[in-house]
């Protein structure tokens, strides 16, 4: 019997569509659709690959994130960088695995308030933007290490 595909690296094509044929891919962990010539994700990805725990969708043409993005609950990384996106949507929240959120390098204005929810949570990368302010909710955390 077959093993399902875990990981699928794309990276590097001229997709201006995810690929359809993934709305299969029902145990995949990881997909790399990064520098190509995406426009948008169509909402049924994120519907129906519930089990990623990688996405990385940089360096494409991306305007916008779904609010279907939500779905992906199990993702811990979410990688957005060098795209045109504007705005994040709110329930970005509702990814509570996610430990990385790179937005670097878009034109994001504003955070929405609902990352300081993002309880797992570790890196945020947002450098590049056009952020003029961070949400207050955002948790600061400190943990020196011993000399």
């Amino acid at each position: 019997e077959l093993e399902p595909l875990l990981e699928i690296f794309l990276g590097g094509n001229r997709f201006f569509d995810v690929p359809i044929a993934l709305l299969d891919a029902d145990h995949l962990t990881s997909l790399d659709v990064s520098n190509g010539r995406l426009h948008k994700v169509p909402p049924t990805i994120y519907e129906s690959l519930t089990t990623l725990k990688n996405l990385n969708l940089s360096a494409n043409k991306l305007r916008t994130v779904e609010v279907t993005v939500g779905f992906l609950q199990n993702l811990e990384s979410l990688i957005l960088r060098a795209n045109i996106i504007v705005e994040i949507p709110s329930n970005i929240s509702k990814l509570s695995s996610l430990t990385l959120l790179d937005i670097g390098a878009n034109q994001v204005e504003i955070l929405p308030d609902s990352v300081g929810n993002l309880i797992s949570l570790k890196e945020l990368i947002a450098f590049k933007n056009a952020l003029t302010s961070i949400p207050a909710a955002i948790r600061y955390t400190f943990n020196p290490k011993p000399c």
